[in-house]
């Protein structure tokens, strides 16, 4: 999702404290697209009057500084680290190169495609989903091992950014339809 403010369609706090307060009873909500595209202030206000919500962030308004007691209210919380993947890494890199080639009119270059990807669409049940996936990524370990970097910090954005770096290689989930 872009991050966008002041055209028609405004992504900018999209759920605001209105929005949020519609959440159903015993609701899940989970963002992992842009921190700002939740108002983080009125997020915490919400947890704070309601413990029937279960919220996953995995993104942070004003990160690597994040609000720590906002932090302490969600039940997944992890260091925006989506592309922190290997395959993510790999991405970023061949865009870069890509952009260089083109900007310095070299020959181009072939980059061999990772065909080690699980794919999504080839599980066909809960139990293979969780046979399969959970090695690869765990929301339930990261958020533990994430608290427990979090925990007694009062430099929320140095223990933030120390995790992304010293983040180890992970692979990703695909979904090809």
């Amino acid at each position: 999702m872009p991050l966008t403010s002041g055209d028609s369609h405004p992504t900018f706090h999209l759920f605001d404290t209105h929005r949020l307060s519609r959440l159903v009873e015993n609701g899940l909500f989970i963002n992992s697209s842009r921190g700002p595209v939740v108002d983080n202030a009125a997020l915490k206000s919400l947890l704070l009057q309601r413990n029937d919500l279960t919220v996953a962030l995995d993104v942070w308004e004003g990160e690597p500084s994040i609000d720590l007691e906002l932090y302490a209210l969600c039940d997944t919380a992890t260091p925006h680290i989506a592309g922190y993947s290997l395959d993510g890494k790999l991405r970023g890199t061949s865009a870069i190169v890509s952009a260089a080639i083109n900007y310095f009119n070299l020959a181009a270059v072939t980059v061999a495609e990772n065909k080690d990807l699980v794919m999504l669409n080839d599980i066909k049940t809960l139990d293979e989903y969780r046979t399969i996936l959970s090695p690869i990524y765990n929301a339930n370990n990261e958020t533990v091992i994430f608290k427990r970097q979090m925990k007694g910090c009062t430099d929320s954005a140095q223990v933030f950014d120390a995790y992304r770096k010293s983040y180890p290689a992970r692979r990703e989930i695909n979904y090809d339809q």
